[in-house]
C-alpha cells in the first residue's frame, strides 16, 4: 500500500482532520507531516498534546500495518 491509500483510507477519520499527510509509507520507513493551525493549539498557545501524540500514534500503527501487508495482503471484495 502506497503514501496516497493510506491518505484515502484516513481522510475521514481523526487524522483526516487533523491534515496528517502521508509522504512516504514502506514497511521500513513511514513519514507524515501535520501543518499546526492555531485551532490545535492549547490554552498557553502551544500545540496541544493530543494532537501530537494522535500524529505520533497514527505513523505508528501505519507502520505496522505496512510491514504487515508486506506478508499478509488483505484483499477487499469487490462489488458487483
Amino acid at each position: 500500500m502506497d503514501a496516497s491509500s493510506f491518505q484515502k483510507s484516513l481522510q475521514s477519520a481523526f487524522p483526516g482532520l487533523l491534515g496528517i499527510q502521508f509522504v512516504e509509507v514502506t514497511p521500513e520507513r513511514v513519514v507524515a507531516s501535520m501543518e499546526v493551525r492555531p485551532d490545535m493549539d492549547n490554552n498557553a498557545g502551544i500545540l496541544h498534546g493530543g494532537a501530537m501524540m494522535e500524529r505520533l500514534g497514527t505513523r505508528r500503527v501505519m507502520t505496522a500495518f505496512a510491514v504487515v501487508m508486506t506478508f499478509v495482503p488483505i484483499v477487499y471484495p469487490v462489488a458487483p
